[in-house]
C-alpha cells in the first residue's frame, strides 16, 4: 500500500491545524492577560501557562509579546469594522443615515472594555503612533471612503475630495475613541465627541442647488 504523501510546497493538514490551534490559545490567553492586566504587567509565563503550552510554542509563532499584541490589535480593529459594516448594512435609510450609523457603532464598539485597555491604551506605546495608523487605515479607511462616495453620489455633501475628506473624519473618530479611553468620564467623552462629529459632517452638507458629483469621483477639481 502507498503511504500518503503531504501535498508539495506545505505542510501537512493536521499539522495545519494543530499550528492554527496553537497560535489561537496564544492570542486567547493573551488578550485576556492584556485585558485584566495590562501588556507591561503581563509576563510570558501570565500566556503560556493558561493555554498550556511554553515559551518555545510562543517563540514558533510569535518573535516577541509585542508581536503578540500587534496581532491581536489587528483582529481586535478588523472585529470593529466588521461591527460598523454591520450596522451600516442594516441601515435602511439614506447615505447620511448609513453614515450616522457608521459613527454610533464605532463610538460604541470603541467603549468595550477590552479594546479599550489593549488597542486604545496599550498599543499605541508598544507599537508606536505611525505602525498603529498605518493599520488602522488599511483595515477602516476604504470603508469611510465608500462611506463618503455615496454621500456625495446622492449630492449630500459639497464636492471635496472623498479620499481627504475621509482621512480627515476617521483621524477625528479616532481621536475621540482615544479621547474616551483616557476619560475619567467616559460616557460624557463619547457624547461630546458625538457631538462635534456630527457637527464636522453636518459642516460638510451641500450647499442649496449644488450639482451632484458623479459615483466614481475621487477629487476635486483639476487645476487650471
Amino acid at each position: 500500500m502507498l503511504s500518503k504523501v503531504p501535498p508539495r510546497g506545505g505542510r501537512e493538514p493536521g499539522r495545519e491545524q494543530h499550528a492554527e490551534a496553537t497560535r489561537r490559545a496564544i492570542l486567547d490567553a493573551a488578550r485576556q492577560a492584556f485585558a485584566r492586566d495590562g501588556y507591561a504587567d503581563t509576563s510570558l509565563e501570565a500566556i503560556v501557562g493558561p493555554a498550556n503550552l511554553t515559551k518555545g510554542a510562543l517563540y514558533h509563532h510569535f518573535k516577541n509579546k509585542a508581536a503578540v499584541l500587534e496581532a491581536l490589535y489587528v483582529e481586535m480593529e478588523r472585529a470593529l469594522a466588521r461591527r460598523v459594516q454591520a450596522a451600516v448594512a442594516a441601515c435602511q435609510g439614506s447615505a447620511w443615515d448609513r453614515m450616522i450609523a457608521a459613527v454610533g457603532a464605532f463610538f460604541a464598539a470603541s467603549a468595550e472594555p477590552e479594546y479599550v485597555r489593549i488597542v486604545l491604551r496599550d498599543a499605541p506605546h508598544v507599537l508606536g503612533p505611525a505602525q498603529s495608523r498605518e493599520i488602522d487605515h488599511e483595515i477602516g479607511l476604504g470603508l469611510v471612503i465608500e462611506l463618503v462616495s455615496n454621500l456625495r453620489a446622492e449630492g449630500a455633501i459639497r464636492p471635496l475630495p472623498v479620499v481627504a475628506t475621509a482621512r480627515v473624519l476617521l483621524a477625528a473618530a479616532s481621536e475621540v475613541a482615544v479621547t474616551m479611553a483616557s476619560s475619567d468620564d467616559p460616557a460624557l467623552a463619547r457624547r461630546e465627541g458625538t457631538e462635534v462629529m456630527l457637527a464636522l459632517l453636518d459642516g460638510l452638507r451641500a450647499l442649496p442647488d449644488a450639482p451632484r458629483a458623479a459615483p466614481d469621483e475621487r477629487r476635486g477639481p483639476s487645476p487650471q
